[in-house]
């Protein structure tokens, strides 16, 4: 049984969007076993915001990804050294 983090995060960030005006994506960090979840869970409860998932080996990088027509990127904690 969860206890709404996601839920609670993802609303947080339509909040930020629609009511602070909060441009550029958001970064979410999560364990993979989570990761097609995450990506899931927003298109069902925020199907407004545009979710990448990203998940790469060494050799790949985020440099070549247009961040900015995203909302938010889904990240692991093995690929987050890929996005500097």
């Amino acid at each position: 049984m969860g206890l709404g983090k996601t839920l609670q995060t993802l609303s947080f960030i339509c909040h930020l969007k629609e009511k602070s005006n909060h441009t550029g994506p958001s970064l979410v960090v999560c364990p993979l076993s989570v990761l097609y979840s995450w990506c899931q869970e927003v298109d069902k409860w925020a199907p407004s915001l545009k979710c990448l998932r990203f998940h790469a080996s060494q050799t790949d990088s985020i440099a070549n990804q247009s961040l900015a027509k995203y909302d938010i990127v889904v990240t692991t904690y093995e690929s987050t050294y890929c996005l500097v």
